[in-house]
């Protein structure tokens, strides 16, 4: 395949505080090595405001196949993007997410105008968990997107992660919608999972955003109802922090029992996540709604099993011997909690044994390469 794709979205590499989209796309730009010409048109900032330390305005020759453009604020108006475009022939348009101005309407009205293929993934900005938040300005934002976008513009394709994600776009974009279904790609390393000794002291992690829809509190809450006996726990919590929510997060952390720690920590870089997470004992997740979760990958990939909602891709975990997948129910939640503290190093070996079959199953089962290539060329042909 020799043809030219244009991949917007608001953040990428070496911005990393967004989470799961930039780990998507960085990793979809390794995958695809000398397949395609990638461009991606992004912001000069990372998602907490902080500029990266990048050339702006200009194209950075990223990998062999790839170019980058981190376009500052004044740069990010429909005209500069169209100059921007205009200077080299585009044969898809690739829009990741949907609720941005600079990479969701401006290529949307670029494709329209100059009847460009375009792409959509969601990026899970669809579930039903993630349009709970802000439910009216996002309902509003998605009439406007139908309305003037979307509407009577034919070459619109649209990429969901998995099953779940189909139903999501039907529901809330239309039920004609073309839609082809390929797997995020995850970071994997073949290195065997490290060994971690069962004590008296668990530790576990969480690595996101630290912003409501993740939910850390009601694992917080849950710490706070067990009856823990003499065992102690370390939870520690990474990632970029919504300020209003992180300070009932405190408030919560403030009242546990001394047995209890909870720390706030500063968001990991990518390249150090599998190190960290094989420190911990379980990683943990009570999210609203994930449509992949790459923490969740890793941490299977670290051999590390998980306590999750079951609003996530990743579903019965308990029979794989790999964690949990739960509903939000206090009670579930606590008897798990309280399993996992009463394991011993032979059941705790096999989880972390059932949790990295997960991460292995899921690349064997997987060809990524050849799936994103051909849902490149339907959609540029649409």
């Amino acid at each position: 395949m020799s043809f030219n794709i244009y991949i917007f979205y608001d953040y990428f590499s070496p911005a990393y505080k967004a989470g799961g989209p930039i780990r998507s796309i960085d990793n979809l730009v390794q995958l695809l090595d000398n397949s395609c010409s990638l461009f991606i048109v992004t912001s000069n900032h990372d998602h907490d405001g902080s500029l990266l330390p990048v050339k702006k305005n200009s194209w950075i020759k990223y990998s062999e196949n790839c170019y980058v453009i981190y376009l500052d604020e004044k740069a990010r108006s429909y005209t500069s993007i169209k100059n921007l475009c205009n200077t080299k022939s585009i044969d898809l348009i690739y829009i990741n997410g949907l609720f941005s101005m600079f990479t969701t309407i401006i290529p949307l009205r670029l494709s329209k105008k100059l009847n460009i293929p375009t792409l959509i993934a969601p990026r899970g900005m669809l579930q039903e968990g993630a349009l709970a938040i802000k439910a009216l300005k996002k309902r509003g934002y998605l009439w406007i997107l139908k309305n003037l976008w979307l509407k009577h513009n034919e070459s619109i394709f649209w990429h969901a992660t998995d099953n779940q994600e189909v139903l999501d776009i039907k529901k809330n974009i239309g039920s004609k919608e073309l839609v082809r279904v390929v797997g995020n790609v995850p970071s994997y390393t073949n290195e065997n999972p490290s060994e971690i000794a069962i004590s008296t002291s668990f530790r576990f992690i969480t690595i996101s955003l630290i912003a409501p829809k993740k939910n850390h509190l009601w694992f917080v809450e849950s710490l706070k109802r067990v009856d823990l006996g003499n065992k102690k726990i370390i939870y520690d919590i990474y990632g970029p922090a919504d300020r209003e929510y992180l300070e009932v997060l405190q408030k919560a952390i403030a009242v546990l029992p001394n047995n209890i720690e909870v720390n706030i920590k500063s968001p990991i870089i990518p390249t150090k996540v599998n190190n960290t997470l094989r420190s911990y004992h379980y990683f943990v997740l009570p999210t609203y709604g994930e449509n992949f979760g790459h923490a969740i990958f890793e941490a299977f990939n670290a051999g590390r099993p998980v306590l999750i909602s079951d609003k996530t891709p990743w579903l019965d975990l308990k029979k794989k011997n790999a964690g949990w997948d739960l509903p939000l129910d206090k009670n579930t939640w606590d008897d798990i909690l309280k399993q996992c503290l009463q394991i011993d190093q032979p059941g705790y070996n096999l989880l972390s044994a059932g949790a990295r079959r997960v991460a292995e199953d899921y690349i064997d089962a997987q060809d990524l390469k050849t799936q994103y290539i051909g849902m490149f060329e339907e959609a540029s042909k649409d």
